[in-house]
């Protein structure tokens, strides 16, 4: 369910803050993300990451690699408190692209920094036991969770995340975003159930 969420415009090295909090809808949603390989261990299959570091970008080969403005101070913060990992998305509302594909562990946070000017939408792929050789989508997309998999996109305008980064008369004015992502009913982000193939459209 949609609650209340709150936004500030402040300037120079103030932000626009906007706090959402993610609503429980039929699943639990969690968010997780990293950069580089973490944890592994062996099974009858053989040796395999359990999960990635925050801040891995484990989809650059399909989607490209992300897309920073070295000027921007836009920024979002994704923190998990689920017990899943998470790959997390920004997809541009008008272009279609998706700028960044962000993997975030259970109970971590992970910020976003250089985000272009946009309108982006949320798509998040919830799962554990990270396996790189795990084939997706028909076989496009290499690596991917073994268990507790599901996908979701936050696409109601209401839950869109704006980057405005702008002059002012006072300065720089510029948005910041905080995004809390756990099961609870009453969340202020509503986002919904999607498949494997929308996701990585």
């Amino acid at each position: 369910m949609l609650g209340v969420c709150q936004k500030i415009q402040k300037n120079h090295t103030q932000e626009i803050k906007k706090d959402y909090n993610i609503s429980e809808k039929s699943k639990g949603f969690d968010f997780n993300k990293s950069n580089r390989y973490g944890s592994s261990f062996k099974t009858n299959k053989g040796e395999y990451n359990t999960s990635i570091n925050n801040g891995t970008s484990p989809y650059n080969s399909y989607f490209g690699a992300g897309l920073y403005d070295d000027n921007s101070y836009n920024e979002v913060t994704f923190s998990n408190s689920n017990s899943s990992d998470v790959i997390v998305c920004l997809e541009n509302i008008y272009s279609g692209a998706t700028i960044r594909n962000e993997y975030i562990r259970k109970g971590s946070s992970y910020t976003m920094t250089k985000v272009p000017n946009g309108t982006y939408v949320v798509k998040v792929f919830y799962g554990n036991n990270w396996n790189p050789n795990k084939l997706l989508a028909g076989g496009k997309i290499k690596g991917g969770f073994d268990e507790d998999i599901s996908f979701s996109i936050s696409d109601d305008p209401s839950d869109y995340l704006t980057m405005n980064q702008h002059k002012t008369s006072e300065g720089t004015s510029y948005s910041v975003w905080s995004v809390t992502l756990y099961s609870v009913i009453n969340g202020n982000m509503d986002q919904r159930p999607i498949n494997v193939d929308t996701f990585f459209e």
